[in-house]
């Protein structure tokens, strides 16, 4: 019997729900993209959902604003990254560089007309530069406790920047990440599962973070950041900075949402994420 907490809800999807496997070969090799999507009404912007570190389709954000999309009848494009088993949550491969072109090539593929994208975590380095590249077709983003620096919102909250477990990972090049992956064949629909990254794993994230700088980051759409006060592996000083160097003709609001965690927000703190999307699909649709 599943304890308090445990029971586990299978999605349902509706008849224009569809899941997929989309093959892609292009300069970062040959792999297969999961993708969910949902056909609604064209004459009004869709939504673009970015998962988190290590995310796929079962991520529950991406669930929830699925459901949202299906019962008001929007476009909807989500997927997982590549390297990471469909349906099961096994990682197979890292390579961050490689995880952005995935959001990229879905985006330019899968999608069509203006599109809300909603991204946390990790996946608002995506984001930000699709919006920066198809100024045209992005009618507003979401970003949802962004982080854009893998060492620091990721590898430093595991391993500190001193200590027994850094001076480990400097002498031997890797360590273990305690991910959670999500996943229709878990009994609670998640599981916890160490996945190792590599020092050259890092460098290779570097240089997809073309956002760390100090340099203003202009964008044509409106743009809200809802972050949790308590944040542990991503403090909400970083949004406050990425929304000082915004340059958008809406300027960039951080919103303050319930006083949990990074980890914790992703599986109880959707009560802000609906209102604030459906603002950008009210301003995108009158844009």
């Amino acid at each position: 019997m599943m304890g308090a907490g445990q029971r586990k809800e299978t999605p349902v999807f509706s008849d224009n729900t569809l899941l997929r496997s989309w093959y892609v070969n292009n300069n970062f090799g040959e792999r297969s993209i999961p993708t969910v999507e949902h056909i609604g009404n064209h004459n009004q912007p869709g939504l673009f959902v970015i998962p988190p570190f290590a995310g796929n389709i079962w991520e529950p954000k991406t669930q929830f604003l699925l459901r949202k999309a299906e019962t008001n009848n929007l476009d909807f494009v989500s997927f997982g990254y590549s390297g990471i088993t469909y349906g099961e949550g096994k990682i197979t491969g890292i390579d961050i560089r490689c995880w952005v072109d995935d959001a990229h090539v879905v985006f330019h593929n899968k999608t069509q007309g203006a599109q809300v994208v909603v991204a946390s975590s990790f996946g608002a380095t995506a984001a930000l530069q699709i919006a920066r590249d198809f100024p045209e077709r992005v009618g507003g983003l979401v970003l949802i406790a962004p982080g854009t620096s893998l060492e620091e919102h990721l590898v430093q909250p595991i391993i500190g920047i001193k200590g027994k477990r850094r001076d480990a990972f400097e002498q031997t090049g890797r360590f273990d990440y305690p991910a959670i992956i999500h996943s229709l064949r878990s009994e609670r629909g998640f599981a916890r599962q160490r996945i190792e990254l590599t020092a050259e794993a890092l460098q290779r994230a570097k240089m997809s973070e073309i956002f760390r700088d100090a340099s203003a980051i202009t964008l044509q759409c409106p743009v809200r950041i809802i972050h949790c006060v308590n944040d542990k592996h991503v403090p909400i000083a970083a949004s406050h900075d990425l929304a000082s160097r915004i340059k958008a003709p809406n300027p960039a609001r951080v919103i303050h949402n319930i006083d949990v965690g990074h980890e914790q927000y992703c599986k109880r703190g959707f009560a802000g994420i609906w209102p604030n999307v459906g603002r950008m699909l009210g301003m995108a649709s009158n844009g």
